[in-house]
C-alpha cells in the first residue's frame, strides 16, 4: 500500500497523520495476511462528512474520514473490515449490495469469512451494513488495534473555523481613509447623528 499523509485543517503535523495512515496500513496488511484474496489498497485521510461509516472507496483507494478516527481503534478496525468484505466481493465478482446500497446476505457471508460479525438488526435502507468485531477476532488482531488506539488516544476532530455572520440589524460604516476604517453599528444608533473619523476628518458612511 502507499502511505499518503496529508496536512488537514486540524493543525496536526503531517508526520502525525503519516503515523495514523501507517497504523491503518498495518491493520489492512494484517487482514491480508490471513485472507490471501484481499487485494492491496491505498489509504488516505480526508475531512469529516463521509458516508458509509466514515470510510469510502475511490477505486483502489480507501478514504478514511477523520470523524471515524475519533471513535478509537476497534471502531476503525471494524470499518476497515466492512470495506475488506466489499473488496473481496469486487475481487470475486460477487454482488454484495442490492440497489447499490443495501448490504445483503452475500455481504454477511463475506464479513463472517473475515472473522467479523454483522448486527442482526436489519436496517431498511442499508441492510446488514453494521460490522462488529467479536472478542476472538479482536484478540487475533490485538497488536494492530492497540496500535491504532495508541495513535488515536488524543485525537479530536476539529470543525473548520467559520466566520461569524454579521447581524442583520447592523450596518457597516466606512470612512474616507485609505485603507478605509470600518465598524458595524445598529441602524437605530447610526441614525441618531453623524459619526466623524478623527483621521480623515470625514463622516462615516453606510
Amino acid at each position: 500500500m502507499t502511505v499518503r499523509p496529508i496536512n488537514m485543517h486540524t493543525g496536526w503535523m503531517t508526520s502525525a497523520w503519516g503515523e495514523i495512515v501507517k497504523g491503518l496500513e498495518a491493520a489492512w496488511t494484517a487482514m491480508r495476511r490471513n485472507h490471501a484474496g484481499l487485494p492491496m489498497s491505498r489509504i488516505s485521510l480526508v475531512p469529516q462528512g463521509l458516508d458509509d461509516g466514515g470510510i469510502t472507496t475511490a477505486g483502489s483507494e480507501l478514504q478514511v474520514g477523520e470523524d471515524r478516527l475519533a471513535q478509537g481503534g476497534l471502531a476503525v478496525f471494524a470499518t476497515l473490515g466492512h470495506h475488506a468484505a466489499h473488496a473481496l466481493a469486487e475481487a470475486r465478482g460477487i454482488t454484495d449490495l442490492s440497489d447499490g446500497r443495501y448490504h445483503n446476505a452475500k455481504f454477511v457471508t463475506l464479513v463472517t469469512e473475515l472473522g467479523l460479525s454483522t448486527d442482526p438488526r436489519r436496517d431498511t435502507r442499508r441492510g446488514y451494513g453494521v460490522v462488529t468485531v467479536p472478542a476472538e477476532t479482536e484478540g487475533r488482531y490485538h497488536r494492530v488495534i492497540n496500535r491504532l488506539d495508541t495513535l488515536l488516544v488524543d485525537y479530536r476532530p476539529q470543525a473548520p473555523v467559520t466566520e461569524r455572520p454579521a447581524r442583520l440589524d447592523q450596518l457597516k460604516a466606512t470612512c474616507a481613509c485609505q485603507p478605509a476604517r470600518t465598524f458595524r453599528i445598529a441602524k437605530g444608533v447610526f441614525d441618531l447623528g453623524g459619526i466623524r473619523c478623527d483621521v480623515c476628518k470625514k463622516r462615516f458612511q453606510v
